[in-house]
């Protein structure tokens, strides 16, 4: 609930640097009001403001909370001269203002803006924590040298196969994807995109039968929310060659259930649909929990998501890590605010 006694005196300042469509999924509205309850002043860094001499109050703890994967993939992959721009003054302004604590740094944003260096690392961890995950193995291919097409090495894989953009984010083409159970599936899909600029490298990754669910986990500082989204049904990867868009999955609807999981964050995690197959609901959060705790080691982040299958065998594949994803479920009731202006204070 809002409605505290506001406070009269600026303890902090928090900046966000995010896509306009960012702050409808953030309730920035309300945050503006929640923060201000707390004596924190909440605004906004436009890019054309990143040309600005005006300086930020250096003597006032600042955090600025942006997400860069945007521009970092249309500069490096798309050679966008504006988004190159963007990423130059943003260094600027920062250097300018070492007072400045910033989440997350554009270094660690850049480790997730490829799966095929992504996996590499989700593989390494899960190697090193067996006995919660184990990963789907994955190729990387590419388009042959005379830009005739992507060259298919299946060898070393088991169809049927998801197969995705090397480019994990940035455009709605990273999102698309395929599940081929045959290799003249996966040619005639690959020839489909063929004049897709992002298609040039894919990554084919083997199907993990998971129930039709998969578990989008919110991380805010040291604790993590989870709600179960539908997917593809396991029955998929026994038809005809399935396209989809990954960010078009309907949601699961939830139990109506008072029983609400909680942990330590804050952050509320109402119960999904049956989860007893997977070790039910409490071993889906402490999975999530140590993954977060996992990530955030490897990473740094703060504000990040992830993405959890559950297998047959009682373990978990992490099949995808983003910055600062859409907290919009999170948001509903204040309490991922109030998780946010606690995680900004303990890292000001």
């Amino acid at each position: 609930e809002y409605g505290n006694k506001v406070k009269t005196e600026l303890t902090m300042n928090v900046i966000f640097y995010l896509l306009e469509k960012k702050y409808v999924k953030l309730a920035y509205d309300k945050l503006l009001v929640f923060a201000k309850e707390q004596g924190v002043c909440v605004s906004k860094l436009r890019p054309d403001m990143l040309r600005s001499d005006a300086a930020t109050d250096d003597k006032t703890p600042t955090v600025l909370i942006c997400k860069l994967t945007d521009d970092i993939v249309a500069a490096d992959e798309l050679g966008d001269s504006a988004a190159k721009e963007r990423l130059r003054l943003l260094r600027e302004w920062l250097a300018a203002r070492p007072h400045v604590t910033v989440l997350d740094s554009e270094d660690a944003q850049r480790r997730v803006t490829h799966r095929s260096t992504l996996y590499e690392t989700l593989e390494r961890l899960a190697d090193a924590n067996a006995d919660v995950l184990a990963q789907p193995k994955c190729s990387v291919w590419t388009r042959a040298a005379d830009g005739s097409g992507v060259v298919v090495e299946d060898s070393a894989l088991s169809y049927p196969l998801v197969l995705k953009s090397d480019v994990a984010c940035g455009t709605p083409a990273s999102h698309i994807m395929a599940v081929a159970h045959t290799r003249a599936q996966a040619e005639q899909w690959l020839e489909a995109h063929r004049d897709e600029p992002l298609f040039r490298r894919i990554v084919a990754q083997e199907f993990v039968p998971h129930a039709g669910k998969v578990y989008k986990c919110f991380a805010v500082g040291t604790g993590v929310g989870v709600r179960a989204r539908r997917s593809l049904d396991d029955s998929t990867a026994d038809n005809a060659l399935c396209s989809f868009d990954s960010q078009r999955m309907p949601a699961i609807k939830q139990r109506d259930d008072a029983a609400q999981s909680q942990v330590e964050s804050g952050v509320d995690l109402p119960p999904a649909s049956d989860d007893s197959h997977f070790g039910g609901e409490a071993r889906v959060l402490a999975v999530a929990q140590r993954v977060r705790e996992l990530l955030t080691a490897e990473f740094g982040f703060s504000l990040f998501g992830f993405d959890l299958l559950a297998r047959g065998d009682g373990r978990f594949a992490l099949i995808d890590v983003n910055c600062f994803p859409g907290y919009k479920e999170m948001t509903a009731d204040g309490s991922f605010h109030r998780v946010l202006i606690d995680l900004c204070r303990r890292r000001k």
